[in-house]
């Protein structure tokens, strides 16, 4: 969509004016009237009404009026706050820069301020709420439309130099059910970038995640992760880089990726962090796209060097704790550092001795074909050996089939289940691929395989059988060449 930099600039302006609260006199009196100082203390915060949090690092600048030299400069910690002492008598203008404003697509904000009699003048400064600039940025949201909007810059890797015009694609799969099962349908919304390099794209996921990436011409990033916010505006910028043209398609560990000559000489460094802080030993750190990975040492660092640079995807995973998935912003002129906790523990069902008649019922039909042995079968309890996260870990050790990249050119986190017969190419999304049938308990469900981690997690599984083709397959569930496989939950 268009860049609608005056409305919004002038809807803030507005917004800050009610949002600002100034403990302001009335009158301005003398010094010998009252005995007091002349001069006062201007404190206050800044919040980032867009993430619900203070606004770290912001530059709140005080200017005087009568005397336009005149400048006081404070800078907000890490709780927003600010102080600027020894600020004479007088009338001001206060107001504040931060790159969230760039970001937004807003300018500078300026209010005026007098400064009395008073010690403290407390100032209240905030960015504007998200679901208010989407409204200016998309229109007011009809009733029950909980669509989202994301925001952000498209930048050249190695000179932060705007790439104005390049394509800025966002991509979601939508879930539905009907009688004949469950079925997903792929979303896409697509801009362009302005000459200042800045995109903002409606219509996308509220409340979820979806996956964005930007390209012009033949340099391209891969799709990264976007988790959206459920106030219904996301911010994420995209670095394209000079050897990008093939960063999209997976890559031996250590290769250069992207036009001849160019190379890869980008660096990843950083540390992981258990729940509680320490440094964490033996994470896997992964870097899809480009076909990279490591492991943190005993001091949870590590380092990966020789990589494309431009926007990479992230994925950081340890057994027991459920993985990270995140982007990475990567320059040649200077090392990308991280530090990230993993806070969240795979979660652990405890065993449930009591069953119905039906899960009884489907599981006797499970342990009776698994004596049969025509096709290939887990166990719950193979299943919790493998301490899988996710489905895929269990399908990769099965025998005639794969698992893949939905997109295998451009995506990263949506993996799919394909026939081991089939051709797999690198180059062509979803071409060749045989896709087997998928039931979960007895029901089929439409495009499972394209995306069977969004259906169910490990420990909700009891069982899974894997048939090959129809010849091995139960005959009261339908497949073609492709197989069948027979999801059991608990």
């Amino acid at each position: 969509m268009r860049r609608p930099s005056g409305a919004v600039n002038a809807f803030l302006n507005g917004v800050v004016a009610a949002l600002c609260s100034l403990v302001l006199p009335l009158h301005r009196p003398s010094a010998q009237q009252t005995g007091a100082s002349t001069t006062a203390t201007v404190e206050g915060v800044v919040y980032d009404s867009v993430r619900w949090a203070p606004l770290t690092g912001a530059v709140v600048q005080l200017v005087s009026r009568d005397e336009p030299s005149q400048i006081f400069t404070a800078e907000t910690d890490s709780s927003g706050a600010f102080s600027i002492a020894g600020v004479p008598r007088g009338q001001f203008v206060i107001g504040f820069l931060h790159a969230e404003l760039s970001e937004l697509d807003l300018q500078a904000i300026s209010r005026n301020v007098r400064v009395g009699s008073k010690p403290v003048v407390h100032v209240a400064l905030s960015i504007p709420g998200a679901v208010a600039i989407r409204t200016v940025l998309c229109g007011a949201p009809a009733a029950g439309d909980s669509s989202g909007t994301v925001v952000g810059f498209v930048r050249d890797a190695d000179s932060d130099m705007p790439v104005a015009g390049a394509r800025v694609t966002v991509a979601w799969r939508n879930f539905d059910i009907d009688t004949k099962g469950l079925h997903s349908e792929p979303r896409q919304v697509d801009a362009r970038a302005d000459a200042s390099g800045w995109f903002a794209i409606c219509g996308v996921p509220g409340d979820g995640i979806f996956d964005i990436r930007a390209q012009l011409g033949a340099r391209a990033t891969p799709f990264v992760l976007v988790n959206a916010a459920s106030r219904g505006l996301a911010i994420r910028d995209l670095s394209l880089g000079g050897d990008s043209a093939a960063a999209a398609q997976p890559q031996a560990a250590g290769t250069s990726l992207g036009r001849p000559g160019a190379e890869a000489t980008a660096v990843l460094e950083g540390v992981i962090r258990d729940p509680s802080g320490t440094p964490l030993a033996g994470a896997e750190v992964t870097l899809p796209a480009a076909g990279a990975e490591t492991s943190t040492g005993a001091d949870g660092r590590f380092r990966i060097a020789s990589l494309p640079s431009g926007t990479q995807p992230l994925v950081i995973a340890h057994v027991g704790l459920m993985p990270v998935r995140t982007a990475v912003d990567l320059a040649s002129h200077h090392p990308a550092s991280i530090d990230i906790m993993m806070t969240e523990p795979v979660p652990v069902l405890a065993t449930v001795k009591v069953q119905g008649k039906d899960v009884l019922s489907k599981l006797a039909g499970f342990e009776q074909r698994r004596t049969e042995g025509f096709g290939q079968f887990f166990t719950a309890a193979d299943i919790a050996k493998m301490e899988a996260t996710k489905l895929t870990d269990v399908f990769r050790r099965a025998a005639t089939l794969r698992v893949i990249r939905i997109d295998p050119k451009d995506s990263t986190f949506m993996l799919g289940i394909v026939s081991a017969r089939g051709q797999v190419s690198v180059l062509m999304a979803n071409i060749g691929f045989c896709y087997p049938a998928v039931y979960i308990d007895g029901t089929f469900m439409h495009d499972a395989a394209h995306n069977i981690n969004a259906f169910l997690d490990p420990g909700s599984v009891a069982g899974i059988e894997i048939y090959s083709d129809a010849s091995t397959t139960p005959p009261q569930y339908k497949s073609g060449d492709c197989g069948t496989v027979l999801i059991w939950t608990h």
